[in-house]
């Protein structure tokens, strides 16, 4: 399948699955425009935050089977979001902004600690992983008994989508005006370096805008583990398209799941609502042994 051929059924399919998800039911107005709309709207956002994010990661850490849950980011990002929320539940409607904020808090500070020290790949991902369990039982703990619903968008409001916008648009104005040198993760850091590159300094603006929108997104479905590493490692495994090529299947592909996750998550169980996050990993799991047994063959 040619990758103009695969955007074009990739683009046709979330389309369709976009109509299905706002037209089941036959919604009134009401319905349609104060709980499917935004819901639909974000779910595309999130999917593609996701997947950009991961793919950003990847390539600034020159690691290429990491991602933000795996860096203990996502989880460090929930366990402040979810504190500041117990401590001040007025806070509520500014959760994205929140889980932004922090998320590049918590990317600062791994940068001059973690990032800085364990250089290895499988390193990143031994004490990555460390502190995403600590943050995940210290979330858990923090939230008991508080009233804290599954991580769904059957919540998502207007002021939700909104503050979305605003950090997709301040992640990709970042992204415009680094995104021409991403041509320099293809070769090594020295030869990058004595071309003039500075790697630190973009890897560091790039790094702030992927772990901006992850703490967005992990401020509403929580974090998700593995799954933008899933759906980079999809097109990953073709050699012949470059990065930004890929940047653009990956997207498509992370919106599609998200979108198709939470219309099942709202509707398999109903009225009854599953938390969506829950359904995009169990969507994704296949893809992870499919890929690890395309992982076996090339082996």
């Amino acid at each position: 399948m040619s990758k103009k051929k695969g955007q074009y059924i990739l683009s046709a399919i979330i389309i369709l699955v976009v109509i299905v998800s706002l037209g089941i039911g036959r919604p009134t107005s009401t319905i349609l425009w104060q709980l499917r709309m935004p819901r639909v709207i974000a779910a595309i956002l999130i999917g593609a935050m996701l997947a950009w994010s991961a793919l950003i990661f990847q390539t600034t850490l020159r690691a290429n089977y990491l991602d933000g849950s795996m860096l203990g980011l996502a989880n460090g990002s929930e366990f402040a979001v979810a504190t500041s929320l117990v401590l001040l539940p007025n806070l509520a409607p500014y959760r994205v902004l929140l889980g932004a904020f922090f998320g590049i808090l918590v990317v600062s500070i791994l940068r001059y600690s973690v990032l800085s020290i364990f250089k290895q790949p499988l390193l990143l991902i031994l004490v990555g992983l460390s502190l995403a369990m600590f943050f995940n039982a210290a979330t858990t703990i923090i939230t008991a008994n508080n009233g804290f619903i599954g991580k769904s968008l059957s919540t998502i409001t207007w002021i939700d989508v909104v503050s979305l916008f605003i950090i997709m648009l301040i992640g990709w104005l970042i992204w415009c005006w680094y995104s021409d040198k991403l041509t320099y993760y293809a070769i090594p850091s020295l030869q990058g370096k004595q071309l003039g590159f500075n790697e630190s300094k973009v890897s560091f603006w790039l790094q702030i805008m992927a772990a901006m929108w992850l703490g967005a997104v992990t401020a509403i479905i929580g974090t998700v583990f593995f799954v933008g590493l899933v759906w980079v490692q999809i097109f990953t495994l073709t050699k012949a398209l470059s990065l930004k090529e890929r940047l653009g299947l990956t997207t498509l592909t992370g919106i599609l799941l998200t979108v198709l996750a939470d219309l099942l998550a709202h509707w398999v169980m109903a009225p009854d609502e599953l938390p969506t996050n829950a359904v995009l990993l169990i969507i994704s799991a296949p893809l992870l042994i499919w890929i690890m047994v395309r992982w076996r063959n090339e082996i």
